[in-house]
């Protein structure tokens, strides 16, 4: 995995990298997934930016309101909803 982050940090970005997508796999919240990597917020942010530009991570969308969906109807608020992609599934799971 290609992940470039522009930090000086202490922080091995592997492991929080993975600690993120598994997070995501888990459905938790923003921030459980903050308190779990151990990272600021605005690192946080910048992972998940990073995953989703490198294609870990994809949008979704719908055309009409989904009742399975946890926000709702989240076009209305605006919200976007990302899921992983099998690239990152892939990694994941090739453990």
């Amino acid at each position: 995995m290609q992940l470039f982050l522009f930090f000086r940090t202490n922080v091995d970005t592997p492991t929080v990298v993975r600690k993120i997508l598994e997070g995501i796999r888990e459905r938790k919240d923003k921030i459980a997934s903050i308190k779990d990597t151990g990272i600021s917020e605005e690192l946080f942010s910048a992972i998940v930016d990073s995953l989703i530009n490198d294609g870990y991570l994809v949008e979704i969308s719908c055309d009409k309101k989904c009742s399975k969906c946890i926000l709702g109807c989240y076009k209305q608020s605006g919200a976007k909803i990302y899921v992983l992609s099998g690239k990152a599934l892939g990694l994941l799971d090739g453990d």
